[in-house]
């Protein structure tokens, strides 16, 4: 894939494969999980008895030995989202919790073929749930700090909470820090302001509940978290550049 205008995930379910991402070659295996960077580029071959030798003695793989005699199996997906370029801490990791994400990933796939009304929302939120238990695995091998912790927790509430009224106040509670730290943490890890960030994903289930061709405006509004018709309008105007009347 070359250019891809989005971030990407892809889990190694079994055997194992290479990758490579702009010019970077890793070797994963079962278990494995990778960042794909926005614009970037990567491709995915199998692994043959010449590429062991490449790999041999390096870095976590100096005592694995790659399953050159089967398949590789692994899911991947691609998402947009308008963080920082620094929003993945890191761009591989091998997992301690392999079910855990075995069952997230297996779910996103269910979720694929799924047409209804909501699906798409929940499959965002499996998608934040990857990258929130993730981040534990960080701090499992202490590579995460406090402050993304309780970065996740907030992406978590705010998911969970988005079509409700949500104030600084509560955003930092959540958090654990005072306001001033949680709004500059915030902004530097996401690149926006997390009222930013709310509308965003406000307007992003907007789109669906457009698109669905189910929804009044009125009830969008309702259902998306917007005080009423009006804001609603507006809001999803200075994000998308059109008014919902001309998206629809």
């Amino acid at each position: 894939m070359k250019n891809k205008p989005n971030y990407g995930l892809i889990f190694i379910k079994n055997g194992s494969m290479i990758i490579e991402r702009n010019g970077k070659k890793t070797l994963v295996k079962k278990g494995d999980l990778l960042f794909l960077p926005m614009n970037g580029t990567h491709t995915v071959k199998s692994v043959n008895a010449a590429d062991e030798a490449d790999f041999k003695g390096v870095g976590d793989f100096q005592n694995d030995k790659p399953a050159t005699d089967g398949d590789c199996a692994f899911y991947t997906t691609s998402f947009y989202a308008n963080v920082s370029a620094d929003f993945f801490i890191k761009d591989f990791l091998t997992l301690s919790r392999f079910n855990k994400f075995d069952g997230l990933f297996s779910e996103l796939e269910r979720l694929s073929d799924d047409k209804r009304f909501g699906a798409g929302l929940k499959a965002k939120g499996i998608i934040y749930d990857i990258i929130y238990n993730a981040a534990k695995e960080f701090d499992l091998k202490g590579e995460t700090s406090a402050a993304d912790e309780g970065l996740f927790k907030v992406v978590n509430f705010i998911n969970e909470n988005y079509a409700d009224k949500i104030t600084l106040d509560d955003l930092s509670d959540v958090s654990g820090y005072s306001k001033s730290y949680f709004k500059k943490i915030f902004l530097r890890k996401f690149g926006v302001t997390p009222h930013r960030y709310i509308m965003n994903l406000r307007v992003d289930l907007a789109k669906t509940m457009i698109d669905s061709g189910v929804f009044t405006f009125k009830e969008i509004a309702e259902k998306c978290g917007f005080l009423n018709e009006y804001y609603f309008s507006a809001a999803f105007k200075k994000i998308t550049g059109v008014s919902p009347k001309n998206y629809r």
